[in-house]
């Protein structure tokens, strides 16, 4: 794999930042198009196409590990590419087959406001997009991603536009969006078509597949962990407080698109510096240092995105989406919900790279399991019900069983690196009281000594090393 200057790393993950950054301003620019009584449809839509991504059989996460280690003039290399992308076209005609008898199976039973075989389509192309995407910037053509990513975000801004300027329905928007991704797939495509010819390999596609699926079993989990709450308020059939849910779901995202690019353009070197180590005392400081730099970055995010969120969440939906105005009650919850797995990016990286997959199983088996047990319970029906909305109970579920995967990843991340069981309570302690008095600083009704505060501990963040870890041999 070509390697690039830090100069056009910086810059393409500005890009993204902007990408990702039109894209969460096209949901916002839907969801007041739609409205509470739409929008939920819409999202669940998106959450279905990303757990289809599972169709994939790993392709996409294993072929990055896979072209890494190969120049770009390997005969190897070359036919992993062609493998993998003729899977991609493989991948796109079997969904869209599923698509079609999902749509016959909708128009008998009369469920089609849920679009099934809409998220079909979609998890096809995006599937093979992402493919080709990675095909891409392991031939060292960033500045083809930047210009594919940015010009996707803003095609199906205006596209997206455009359709709602005669309707208001959520399926045309959804086909809308579809349109977009073609687009996208078609112009990767049209990249790569000389080394599409080159020599297909079972084989080699069988390894991709075989690498993937220990990746794609942890990202399906950690998915579904994050959707469980669009799939109870959907069973729930309320589809207003689905809504409520899935707009401040996407404010909570829109709120983490800072760390999740600084996160994206780190991941490559955490990995190298994960993987390439041993157990012993250099190697675990090695490792502790690089860790202690990202774990500052994640913290310093996250005081940031409460400050902004303290002094511009409630007048954004005020002015702008005066209809998801209750949102904003559990905007900061799905937030925290979605900001534990990245306190912990760091172990959760450091099992992946050393292949501990057991490991990352059981961590995120944990949420799952405490999922299970609040719905065997009927968590939602009968606690907090006098008090708290659906939505608002989802938020705090999830947010519990993110929280359970936080933990369990510090702990077999810690005990990877041989710290002490009393070492890594002691830092998830510490973590929480941080949290909570930062939470604490948010819901503040004194706006200017809230700020001071977490300005403060922002700065106790960069200047000092209160979260450092005792490296033990």
């Amino acid at each position: 794999m070509k390697s690039h200057s830090a100069q056009k790393l910086a810059l393409f993950s500005s890009m993204r930042y902007v990408s990702f950054a039109l894209i969460v301003l096209r949901g916002l620019m839907v969801a007041s198009i739609l409205g509470p009584a739409a929008y939920g449809l819409y999202a669940i839509v998106i959450m279905l196409q990303q757990q289809f991504s599972s169709f994939g059989l790993g392709v996409r996460e294993s072929l990055g590990v896979q072209l890494a280690n190969l120049k770009t003039t390997d005969k190897e290399f070359t036919i992993n590419v062609s493998s993998a992308l003729w899977f991609s076209v493989f991948i796109i005609i079997l969904l869209s087959l599923l698509s079609w008898i999902t749509s016959s199976i909708e128009n008998t039973l009369e469920i089609t406001k849920y679009n099934l075989h809409i998220a079909f389509q979609l998890a096809g192309i995006t599937i093979g997009t992402e493919i080709l995407a990675n095909i891409t910037r392991a031939r060292g053509m960033l500045t083809t991603v930047m210009i594919a990513e940015l010009s996707y975000a803003s095609i199906s801004i205006f596209i997206l536009w455009f359709i709602s300027l005669s309707t208001s329905a959520s399926e045309p928007l959804l086909y809308g969006l579809l349109f977009s991704h073609i687009l996208m797939f078609l112009f990767y495509l049209a990249v790569h078509r000389k080394m599409a010819f080159s020599s297909f390999s079972l084989n080699h596609l069988k390894e991709q597949v075989r690498l993937g699926i220990p990746m794609l079993i942890q990202t399906t989990i950690t998915t579904f962990i994050y959707s469980s709450g669009h799939y109870y308020l959907t069973l729930s059939d309320s589809v207003e407080q689905l809504s409520i849910y899935s707009f401040a779901f996407s404010l909570a995202i829109a709120a983490q698109l800072g760390v999740q690019s600084v996160m994206w353009a780190q991941f490559p070197a955490m990995v190298s510096v994960f993987g390439n180590t041993d157990n012993s005392i250099d190697s675990n400081r090695l490792i502790y240092n690089f860790e202690e730099r990202v774990t500052k970055l994640t913290y310093s995010f996250f005081v940031i995105c409460l400050v902004m969120m303290k002094l511009f969440l409630v007048i954004l939906i005020s002015i702008f989406f005066p209809e998801f105005i209750e949102s904003t009650d559990i905007v900061v919850i799905v937030f925290m919900a979605l900001y534990w797995p990245i306190l912990a990016v760091s172990e959760a990286t450091l099992l992946l790279a050393r292949k501990q997959f057991r490991k990352l199983y059981l961590s995120s088996g944990s949420a799952i399991l405490f999922l299970v047990f609040s719905a065997l319970f009927n968590f939602f029906n009968f606690t907090f019900q006098e008090s708290a909305s659906q939505s608002t109970l989802a938020a705090i579920t999830v947010c519990f069983a993110n929280f359970i995967f936080y933990c369990m990843l510090k702990y077999h991340g810690g005990i990877a690196l041989r710290y002490s069981v009393k070492d890594i309570l002691f830092n998830i302690c510490k973590t929480v009281a941080w949290v909570s008095i930062l939470l604490g600083c948010y819901y503040s009704n004194l706006l200017i000594v809230s700020i001071i505060l977490m300005f403060g501990m922002l700065m106790l963040v960069l200047k000092s090393s209160v979260f450092k870890k005792r490296v033990t041999s």
